[in-house]
């Protein structure tokens, strides 16, 4: 491989606050579902029909499948970063969705806690609040690694070697 197929750091980079971003966000649903008494009764009060021994039951599935669903989102941003590191463009771009849409719903919850921070805080509580802003802040430097001037020259670097294509 040449030394202009060579992934730039900040396309690695790029890699690393991607996989970051998706075990943060693994960190904040454990937090969050740490409190399982308040998940219990959250749901008693949705379905009070329900007897203490269900809402247990349905309380451990729901905390199995919120971790199993945030493990395999870890995978998939790592198997996605991954491919786009080797200079694959599809998962570039659905990074760049799912990142954007990350950002732009980061960027309402930030916007919403300056206009009702207290509120926010007490909702949500301090931690929560402080892990969604570092959500916030790996994927914006994501996306920012992501389209940096190398990491754009290494994909059109890639895209002229590719069968088929004739060099500009």
């Amino acid at each position: 491989m040449s030394e202009a197929l060579t992934p730039p750091p900040q396309l690695l980079r790029s890699r690393q606050l991607w996989v970051a971003s998706s075990v943060v966000g693994l960190v904040a649903v454990v937090l969050r579902l740490l409190d399982r008494r308040g998940i219990s009764d959250m749901l008693g009060q949705f379905a009070p029909q329900l007897t203490m021994a269900q809402v247990d039951g349905a309380v451990s599935l729901a905390v199995v499948m919120a971790v199993l669903f945030r493990l395999g989102l870890i995978a998939l941003f790592w198997w996605l970063a991954t491919r786009m590191v080797q200079g694959a463009e599809a998962p570039r771009v659905v990074l760049t969705v799912l990142g954007g849409m990350s950002v732009g719903l980061g960027l309402i919850g930030v916007l919403g806690l300056l206009g009702g921070a207290s509120a926010a805080l007490a909702q949500l509580g301090f931690i929560q609040v402080t892990l969604s802003v570092v959500i916030f802040a790996l994927d914006v430097g994501a996306l920012v690694m992501m389209f940096h001037p190398t990491s754009r020259a290494y994909f059109t670097g890639v895209r002229r070697t590719r069968p088929g294509n004739t060099p500009a």
